[in-house]
């Protein structure tokens, strides 16, 4: 989706997005069919990490891999690969058979040390085997562009122009028993991710040089015709998918439009109307706002959001989400804790909104938080027209919210509606945060 670049031209992105989700909304109540893509939903690693090596086998011309965090852990011979290593395996496969290869990877930027080019720093050490054989097998990855306080946080993958996934999980054996989600799509949405990566390559080549292993700095090939495109489309439909219309909205280090476009389906919620979320994150004020309206004007609202036990591998005692959790309460939101297993986080940025007769879903890389609004490359897709793909994203929303989640408990609320007890949370979190990095250290 096109957006109005530049800060301080929130006004205009938000009626840039308004216009474009109302036209969608529209269409989907009205049952007409822009030109759609096919989209099929990938639960949990299960799903996910199986699709992910299928997709980047078949490729033939080019895989993209935007991926926040790639990694897994070091195995003694003999051993199963971690799913890292397996992607690794399988992008040298296919790079040695001619097809183009390119990886952005911001954990790559923590993992390497700047000061000595070719060797690691010490965080991250469960990262480095997948870096190492990354670098040995000649695949091209660079560190994406990332202002001062920001980082690139988009997890997706596009192959030869026509099918891509991407959502919320990242690709290593640490978040493997993380719930959540991600999508798949084959149609003209792609060629919106391609666009994406190919400007976020480019800046990653203006800040950093090009990759040691290619010097091809020049635009990206672009394999997605509108004919292979609906190709694509027919064959995921033939095989099951359902047919959806879709906006990416992709958040860059210039331009924020996704905040906007959330807001403005908040806004039309009104009696009657429902709306569920599921999210790892929940502390952005605007949209914590936007929910409480909904609600205030009849809506029905569920809120589902992580515990932050396993949260950068420590438990964090739910010290970011605190604050949201207690006014939505407060405002008489249903609002939940996930029951999470141990190393476990719902680490899902998904939401439901049924909308009069249209149902809008959203999937991707950005949790409701206002540093994924503000400042992170983030990319979400809104969908529409997919009924039977919306049923199940809000089935499953809903069975974790009754069967799967809990209310916070009274001496929860109490600290979390405490300035005191809140400050303690985060700085219990901070705490074992830097012990957990000291201890990960060479």
């Amino acid at each position: 989706m096109s957006s109005v670049a530049g800060r301080g031209r929130g006004w205009k992105l938000r009626i840039g997005a308004g216009i474009a989700l109302a036209t969608l909304i529209a269409a989907a109540a009205a049952g007409l069919r822009p030109t759609a893509s096919a989209v099929d939903v990938l639960v949990d690693s299960e799903a996910v990490f199986p699709a992910v090596l299928q997709l980047i086998r078949s490729a033939q011309d080019e895989v993209l891999l935007s991926m926040y965090m790639l990694g897994g852990e070091s195995v003694a011979p003999g051993d199963p690969a971690g799913i890292g290593l397996e992607i690794v395996d399988a992008l040298a496969e296919r790079r040695a058979a001619g097809v183009r290869v390119r990886v952005l990877s911001t954990r790559f930027e923590v993992a390497e040390d700047r000061r000595e080019p070719g060797t690691f720093a010490t965080e991250d050490v469960w990262l480095h085997p997948v870096f190492d054989e990354a670098r040995s097998r000649g695949i091209p990855i660079l560190r994406p562009e990332a202002s001062a306080g920001s980082i690139d946080h988009t997890k997706y993958l596009v192959v030869d122009g026509r099918t891509a996934i991407f959502g919320g999980m990242n690709l290593a054996d640490a978040v493997a028993t993380n719930h959540d989600l991600m999508v798949r799509v084959s149609g003209p949405a792609v060629a919106r991710l391609e666009d994406a990566f190919e400007a976020s390559w480019s800046r990653a080549v203006r800040a950093h040089g090009p990759d040691p292993r290619t010097a091809e700095d020049a635009p990206l090939v672009r394999h997605g015709s509108a004919l292979a495109q609906a190709m694509s489309r027919a064959a995921a439909v033939r095989e099951g998918a359902d047919s959806c219309d879709v906006e990416v909205f992709v958040n860059t280090p210039d331009a924020h439009p996704l905040e906007p476009a959330l807001l403005t389906i908040l806004e039309r919620l009104e009696r009657g109307d429902r709306l569920r979320v599921a999210m790892l994150l929940f502390t952005a004020g605007k949209l914590v706002d936007g929910v409480v309206a909904a609600q205030e004007r009849g809506a029905s609202v569920t809120v589902a959001v992580d515990p932050e036990r396993a949260l950068y591998g420590v438990d964090c005692v739910t010290a970011d989400n605190a604050a949201s959790v207690a006014k939505l309460a407060g405002a008489g939101v249903p609002t939940r804790l996930y029951d999470v297993a141990p190393g476990q986080e719902l680490h899902m940025k998904v939401f439901v909104a049924d909308i009069g007769a249209a149902r809008v879903w959203g999937v991707g890389s950005a949790n409701w938080a206002g540093s994924d609004m503000s400042r992170n490359s983030e990319l979400t897709g809104i969908f529409t027209g997919c009924p039977a793909t919306a049923a199940r994203v809000s089935a499953l929303l809903d069975t974790d919210f009754e069967a799967r989640a809990a209310p916070p408990t009274p001496a929860q609320l109490a600290c979390f509606n405490s300035g005191r007890c809140r400050a303690s949370l985060r700085k219990t979190c901070g705490e074992r945060l830097r012990r957990s990095w000291l201890s990960g250290r060479r």
